[in-house]
C-alpha cells in the first residue's frame, strides 16, 4: 500500500472531491474520490496507536495533521466510526433527552460522562442512528474537518443493504467481516428486523451466532439468503462451513459503479466504499 504523505499539492481542486474517513480503534482509512474521475480514487491506511485512550487522539491528530490535504475543504466530507455503542430509534425521536435516556437503558455501561450522543438519518428505514462518541474525538473532528458528517459504521451498510433487500421475496441477512467482529443485518418484505455487532475470536464463534440469530429471527435455511461482505480470507473461511447449513449463501457484489474509481476501491474497507453511493 502506498504509504506517502496526502500533501495539498497532490489534487488541484478539492471542491470537486469527496473525502471519506473511517475511524476505528486500530486505523484511520483515508479515501479520497472524484466521480466524474475514471480512476481517481486514492486510498491510505495509517496505523494508529490504541495503548490508550490519550496515546490514540495524540495518533490520531498526528496522523492528520501529517496529512495536510485532509485539512482542505472538499465537496463533502464523511466521516464513519466504528463503535458497538449505537441504537436505531424512530426518526420522531428527536429530543436530547429522550435520546440520552432510550441510550442509557439500551447500553447500561453508558454514563454519558465523557461523550456525547449524536444522530444520523438512516433514510430508507425512517430511522435515526443514535452513537455515542468521545467528546475529545468528536471535538478534534469538528475542528480538523470542514462540515464533516459523522456516521456510525453501520449507517451506510444499513443504507446500502436497505435497497439490495428488495430483489427477491425472500429474508435476507447481511454480514460484513472484520477483524474480529462483525456486522449481522436482517431485512425481509417488512423491512430491518436486526442491525448488531457481534465480536468474535475464533471463525466458529462467529458461524455460531450467524445461525442463532437465523434461527431466533425464524429464517428459512433453504430459502432465505445469506450474504457476505468484509474481509476476503474471512468470508472465504466462513462461507464454505455455512454452505452445510444454509443453501444460499454468497458473497455480496462489489458495487460496479465504483470499478470505475481505480483498482485502490478493491482495497477499501466495504463500509467506507458505498458511502458515495448512498448519500
Amino acid at each position: 500500500m502506498d504509504n506517502t504523505p496526502l500533501n495539498k499539492e497532490l489534487i488541484a481542486d478539492t471542491s470537486l472531491w469527496g473525502l471519506y474517513i473511517r475511524i476505528d480503534e486500530n486505523n484511520l482509512d483515508v479515501m479520497l474520490y472524484n466521480p466524474v474521475e475514471d480512476n481517481s480514487l486514492i486510498y491510505r491506511r495509517i496505523q494508529l496507536d490504541g495503548s490508550d485512550k490519550e496515546s490514540y487522539l495524540k495518533s490520531l491528530e498526528n496522523a492528520v495533521y501529517d496529512n495536510p490535504l485532509l485539512l482542505n475543504d472538499f465537496s463533502r466530507t464523511c466521516v464513519l466510526i466504528e463503535n458497538k455503542y449505537f441504537l436505531l430509534v424512530p426518526e420522531c425521536v428527536t429530543d436530547s433527552d429522550l435520546q440520552e435516556k432510550l441510550f442509557a437503558e439500551a447500553h447500561t455501561d453508558y454514563d454519558g460522562q465523557d461523550s456525547e450522543i449524536i444522530a444520523d438519518e438512516v433514510l430508507p428505514l425512517h430511522a435515526l442512528m443514535l452513537m455515542s462518541v468521545d467528546r475529545k474525538l468528536l471535538g478534534f473532528i469538528r475542528r480538523a474537518f470542514v462540515n464533516p458528517r459523522i456516521y456510525n459504521h453501520q449507517t451506510p451498510l444499513l443504507r446500502y443493504f436497505a435497497d439490495r433487500r428488495r430483489h427477491g421475496n425472500n429474508a435476507k441477512m447481511f454480514v460484513h467481516l472484520r477483524r474480529e467482529n462483525a456486522d449481522i443485518i436482517v431485512y425481509d418484505n417488512d423491512g430491518l428486523r436486526l442491525a448488531n455487532t457481534y465480536s468474535f475470536v475464533a471463525v466458529d464463534d462467529i458461524i455460531y451466532y450467524i445461525l442463532a440469530v437465523r434461527q431466533e429471527m425464524g429464517l428459512d435455511a433453504a430459502t432465505d439468503e445469506l450474504l457476505i461482505s468484509g474481509e476476503p480470507e474471512l468470508r472465504r473461511q466462513i462461507s464454505e462451513k455455512l454452505k452445510k447449513f444454509i443453501t444460499f449463501v454468497m458473497p455480496v457484489i462489489f458495487p460496479g459503479v465504483m470499478f470505475r474509481a481505480g483498482k485502490n476501491a478493491l482495497s477499501v474497507p466495504f463500509d467506507l466504499i458505498v458511502i458515495p453511493l448512498c448519500e
